[in-house]
Parts: structure tokens; C-alpha cells; sequence
């Protein structure tokens, strides 16, 4: 809940489907299991990339997809927010918020591994958060 556009249903979603992330070796396998990594096709020495893959648990793609558009709308998104921006001037809205799920699934899957928070949120902003939620 300390990364901007996760709010308590958001995280209770993730943390049921995606649990401790012990399941997973790497952050890139967290964005696999989410269905955020694109299809590959190699034929020779051709490698196309495609859309994004059909495979996945499709609950926690539409999830973390929703939290991404809630992400780049809030005013204190931090460098996930400056990537969707920056991405957004070459390839457009609908693949650059894909490209940021990906980011959030991957920064996510760190945050849960290692119990520390999202550093880019404003100290003011969080402690609102978290006393909303009344954790604090």
C-alpha cells in the first residue's frame, strides 16, 4: 500500500494470489505468473516479439493493470510514473500502462521479498495513507 494507485483491496488481491513470492525465483517470473511478458516468436535467426501473452492468471493482470491507470493519474507517482511518461511519447497509452504493470508487478515482488516499503511516495502522503487503513 506504500507504492501510489495500491490501495487496501488492490494489495489484498496481489497478496492472495501472489502470497509471500516465495513461489517465484526472480521478479521477471512474478511478471510471467501476471501473464505481463510478451510473446516471442523465433523462427531462425528472426526474433519477433508480440503482444503480451494469453497465459497468466488473469485476475491479477486486470488488478494490477487498474492499479497502473490509478498510478499515472495520481500526483506523487514517483520514477513508475516518470516511465509510464516517458514510454507514452513512443509507444502510446494502452502498451506503455501494460509496460507499467510490468514495472509495478516487478517492484512489487521486491517489496514483498525484502518487507521494505515504496520509497518515492512523500512521507506526508504515506503516513495518510497508512493511518487511513489504521495501521498507524
Amino acid at each position: 500500500m506504500s507504492m501510489p494507485g495500491i490501495g487496501m483491496i488492490t494489495s489484498l488481491a496481489i497478496m492472495s494470489y501472489m502470497g509471500d513470492c516465495k513461489g517465484f525465483s526472480s521478479a521477471k517470473q512474478a511478471a510471467y505468473y501476471a501473464g505481463l511478458v510478451p510473446r516471442v516468436d523465433i523462427s531462425g535467426d528472426t526474433v519477433r516479439y508480440g503482444r503480451i501473452i494469453n497465459r497468466g492468471c488473469h485476475s491479477i493482470r486486470r488488478v494490477i493493470v487498474q492499479a497502473a491507470w490509478s498510478l499515472v493519474r495520481c500526483q506523487h507517482g514517483g520514477k513508475v510514473k516518470e516511465f509510464y511518461q516517458r514510454l507514452y511519447l513512443k509507444k502510446g497509452a494502452k502498451k506503455s500502462i501494460i509496460a507499467t504493470s510490468r514495472k509495478m508487478i516487478e517492484v512489487l515482488y521486491v517489496m514483498i521479498r525484502t518487507g521494505k516499503l515504496f520509497d518515492s511516495m512523500p512521507e506526508n502522503i504515506l503516513n495518510r495513507k497508512l493511518t487511513q487503513y489504521g495501521l498507524m
